[in-house]
């Protein structure tokens, strides 16, 4: 049970950080590429450009 509860906290750690990476990765990219795949909605328009 310790260790599942030990895993779960490691997920939650890793999502956490995988968020922050994406985030820094579309601020640098500034809408292309990862920020597309994220955002499909936006595709569209960042296609029209």
């Amino acid at each position: 049970r310790r260790l599942e509860h030990l895993l779960h906290l490691k997920d939650v750690r890793v999502d956490e950080l995988s968020m922050q990476l994406d985030q820094t990765r579309n601020s640098a990219d500034a809408g292309v590429g990862s920020s597309d795949r994220r955002q499909p909605i936006h595709t569209p328009f960042n296609g029209r450009k």
